[in-house]
């Protein structure tokens, strides 16, 4: 069988079709979509061109996919419809427009997916992991057993990009709301309470981005998924220097991320400071596969 996921983010749109056999899959085919959702909020609602933005996009999805034979498609959004007050308003636009219908899933709900998404490619008896996106960010321990705490804070690259920064990077002040917003929101869901995890599971766009511009900077393999703490902090210090090498390895590396990458950046490093973490394993998987496991896992149960 073959399922396109489509996933609307705060930041992107990402249109992933996976040929599937029971709850094995394969990915055919990725495209993502810059949309910048999270930028089309104004007092707490989404806006008729960020409505428009987002059906924009879904059309061209559908005008591709028609060209493939797909079994089923299925789309769900995240803080980017979830955080804001005309949630079912923008759902109802969207499917009159689209003809799609869009699942919005809370953010309890993404934490235990990237759990089951990350644990498909990889074997850990416990960890944590942490999945900063555009809109919030999940933090979701676990064990042997299952997921244990699991927290979404509605805080995200883009979002306190939107909010709080003025031009191409951060200057020192806004680093430093930036910094102070996040351990005021940190602080509201006791991340400080958790044991110390050497490692911790990075998810999502932010790791994704940093991965690759430490392998870049450092020279280290395409195939590594993992970097340390003191990899972290010299990207860090040179990313903060916001000179013209900072700014032109962002661009060579992550364009897509020009905006976002150091907010992310600053969510993450709190976090790792917080749960005292040596080293940082990037998943290839996260919530879209989760999404896309428990959905094959219900189809596979039916047909059994």
């Amino acid at each position: 069988m073959k399922y396109a996921l489509i996933d609307m983010g705060s930041n992107t749109i990402r249109m992933v079709i996976y040929a599937t056999e029971g709850t094995t899959f394969d990915t055919l085919f990725s495209k993502k979509y810059m949309a910048g959702l999270a930028g089309y909020v104004q007092e707490g609602r989404m806006t008729a061109e960020g409505i428009e933005k987002a059906c924009d996009v879904l059309r061209a999805c559908k005008s591709l996919l028609s060209q493939f034979d797909i079994t089923e498609t299925v789309l769900f959004a995240t803080a980017s419809l979830r955080d804001i007050s005309n949630t079912q308003e923008v759902v109802d636009l969207i499917f009159l427009r689209t003809g799609y219908r869009v699942n919005v899933i809370s953010g309890h709900e993404e934490a235990f997916l990237d759990y089951f998404g990350v644990m498909h490619g990889i074997s850990l008896e416990k960890g944590v992991l942490v999945d900063i996106g555009g809109g919030s960010t999940e933090i979701a321990t676990f064990a042997a057993d299952g997921p244990a705490y699991m927290e979404s804070i509605p805080i995200g690259s883009l979002r306190l990009y939107t909010e709080m920064v003025s031009k191409f990077l951060p200057r020192e002040a806004e680093t430093e709301r930036i910094q102070e917003r996040v351990q005021r929101e940190l602080k509201k869901v006791k991340l400080e309470k958790l044991p110390h995890y050497d490692v911790v599971c990075g998810v999502g766009g932010t790791a994704r981005a940093l991965l690759q511009l430490i392998q870049e900077q450092d020279k280290l393999p395409a195939d590594n998924r993992s970097f340390t703490i003191d990899q972290f902090r010299q990207m860090k210090k040179l990313l903060l220097k916001r000179d013209e090498t900072a700014k032109k390895l962002i661009l060579r590396v992550c364009p897509d991320r020009v905006h976002t990458i150091v907010p992310g950046m600053l969510i993450l490093d709190i976090i790792l400071k917080k749960l005292h973490s040596k080293t940082i394993y990037v998943s290839q998987y996260g919530v879209r596969e989760g999404y896309l496991l428990r959905h094959c896992l219900k189809h596979a149960d039916t047909v059994d």
